[in-house]
């Protein structure tokens, strides 16, 4: 997939003339090495904008025209969490101050230092805020994944004598998260923490290669 994206936007004359459009997800939004004439996006956080910005006129020319780019409005997944208005409101802000000016990678990179050098992150800390209770967080910073497995998809039928799994019948069930504050893991399954019945939706189907994923479910 990512050849032929290649090719389709490449910078030869004959690739010119293919005129190609490509509708995607934010998983174009890096590692791509493509330059499009013409962007169209969905609202979104201001990182991932400009990531989006930068497949377009990757290649220009110190002289050339710039390039066209359009926002549409947009709100739900995957930025629904309690945060995610801030966030797409700093991406209304920023087309409001530049939508006028031609942009380069560098002026986004520039504009986006400007505003988190005078963002306040609020800092928690699950060990030292949460009084006599303390809550499951991940060790590590920068990685609030979780791997698991739904209670839900465990094989009944593959339980050995002893009562344990192999891992091997266990790995192609696994589902990588985001860390879910509130959600307690109190069983494992070969080595990976089991998601309640309930708690996590799964919706993919392998014949068509559609669907949403696997996504929380809101406690109610």
């Amino acid at each position: 997939m990512r050849r032929s994206l290649r090719k389709a936007f490449s910078r030869s004359v004959a690739a010119r003339f293919l005129a190609p459009i490509v509708i995607t997800t934010q998983v174009c939004e890096m590692s791509l090495d493509i330059s499009a004439d013409l962007l169209c996006s969905a609202m979104c956080p201001l990182p991932s904008l400009v990531q989006r910005l930068g497949r377009l006129n990757r290649y220009a020319a110190e002289q050339s025209e710039p390039k066209p780019a359009f926002c549409f409005p947009f709100s739900g997944y995957p930025y629904h969490e309690h945060d995610a208005p801030e966030h797409l409101q700093a991406s209304e802000q920023m087309i409001i101050e530049l939508k006028e000016l031609p942009c380069s990678q560098l002026m986004l990179g520039e504009y986006v230092e400007r505003l988190q050098s005078n963002e306040e992150l609020p800092e928690y800390s699950a060990w030292l805020d949460g009084g006599w209770i303390s809550e499951p967080m991940p060790a590590r910073e920068g990685d609030n994944s979780i791997t698991l497995v739904r209670e839900e998809d465990v094989p009944v039928d593959k339980r050995l004598a002893n009562g344990n799994y192999c891992k091997e019948d266990i790995i192609p069930l696994t589902i990588p998260m985001l860390f879910q504050s509130g959600f307690n893991f109190t069983a494992r399954v070969a080595g990976y923490p089991i998601a309640p019945a309930g708690t996590v939706e799964y919706d993919w189907d392998e014949a068509s290669t559609s669907g949403k994923g696997a996504q929380w479910l809101r406690r109610k």
